[in-house]
């Protein structure tokens, strides 16, 4: 059985009707920092930091490019993991990364960024 790799870099058997795609989602790993003692970042909500997320794409990118599908797969305490379209990757890193809310003191951290959510697997 011989498999081929296509212009798209995925994985067919010219014989076959389906295909074995790479994945489409891209994921950060990041963390809540806050200069304002106080502020506790355990105790925001999903719902505050989707917020902060929408208003970092529109301050970078404007109302269209707020239009960004962002998913919060998991909060542990400050930490986060996100999964976006591997399309939308250097536009969700680069409004994070310059995300500061003034009024709250918050900014958030990217630690990592990946196409595999397995590579966020810590000890």
């Amino acid at each position: 059985m011989k498999f081929v790799f296509n212009s798209t870099f995925s994985l067919f058997h010219p014989h076959s009707s389906y295909s074995m795609l790479k994945s489409e989602k891209s994921y950060f790993y990041g963390k809540i920092l806050s200069s304002n003692p106080e502020l506790n970042v355990t105790s925001i909500d999903d719902v505050t930091l989707r917020h902060w997320i929408t208003i970092a794409l529109d301050q970078e990118f404007g109302v269209f490019g707020s239009a960004a599908a962002v998913e919060i797969l998991h909060r542990d305490k400050e930490t986060f993991i996100l999964s976006c379209h591997k399309n939308d990757q250097a536009k969700l890193w680069s409004c994070l990364g310059s995300f500061i809310n003034q009024k709250e003191g918050v900014r958030l951290q990217i630690i990592q960024v990946s196409n595999f959510l397995s590579s966020f697997a810590f000890a």
